[in-house]
């Protein structure tokens, strides 16, 4: 219920900023709302799936920031490097290198 209603607020908003590659694929995308609850949309998988059909990592620099990063078209170590700087500077630090997505599910 908690995801539908994010879906709901966010109308179709998953994501704040992107970068793409020259050719338009998806390199990234960033998830910095207003609402600050930015690094709780890499719960949204079906739409990140979607961006991101050959796959995707996940990064929390800090709890009001969530990014998800494509496994093919993103230049992973300037990524990697982007994340590191975020981290250093973020008001709650949270981790600072990308994680598979399977990180944020809760444990059993």
């Amino acid at each position: 219920a908690a995801l539908e209603a994010m879906r709901r607020a966010d109308r179709g908003q998953v994501w704040t900023h992107e970068k793409r590659t020259e050719s338009g694929a998806l390199e990234w995308v960033a998830m910095m709302h207003e609402d600050g609850l930015g690094s709780s949309r890499l719960l949204l998988e079906r739409e990140l799936r979607r961006a991101f059909p050959r796959g995707y990592l996940v990064a929390l620099p800090d709890r009001s920031c969530g990014m998800a990063v494509s496994r093919t078209d993103a230049d992973l170590d300037e990524v990697r490097a982007m994340v590191a700087r975020m981290h250093a500077d973020a008001t709650i630090p949270m981790i600072a290198d990308l994680r598979e997505p399977s990180a944020l599910s809760p444990a059993a």
